[in-house]
């Protein structure tokens, strides 16, 4: 696995370890661009869940890409894969979870509060 590196939604490699305690190591938390997060409104508005199934040990940043599921009521699933038999099964499980669990459409929520409370 990589980060996207091709056409739309391309991301540059941002890493690097002389920002390691720096002022500057805040801004690898932060998305790139807007891209991301405009494709997540986009698959919000039409009802779609993104959930990513991440499998790295190199930068992939996902702070950008983290858009999709955070704007789309999705996961993100890390694998680092340093134990392949247990992580194979936490893969198994976690996808099988996805698949097998309740799950609600437009949902709309109400809150009140008495005059004055914000």
């Amino acid at each position: 696995g990589s980060m996207p590196s091709m056409g739309v939604g391309r991301l540059s490699n941002r890493y690097d370890t002389a920002l390691h305690g720096k002022d500057g190591e805040s801004a690898l938390l932060k998305p790139k661009d807007e891209w991301y997060r405009t494709k997540a409104l986009a698959c919000s508005m039409d009802q779609v869940c993104v959930d990513l199934f991440v499998r790295d040990s190199k930068y992939v940043d996902l702070a950008s890409i983290a858009q999709l599921p955070k704007q789309t009521g999705g996961q993100i699933c890390t694998y680092r894969f340093n134990d392949a038999a247990k992580d194979e099964v936490r893969l198994q499980k976690d996808v099988e979870r996805l698949l097998t669990r309740e799950t609600g459409f437009e949902a709309v929520m109400r809150v009140r509060a008495p005059v004055g409370v914000t």
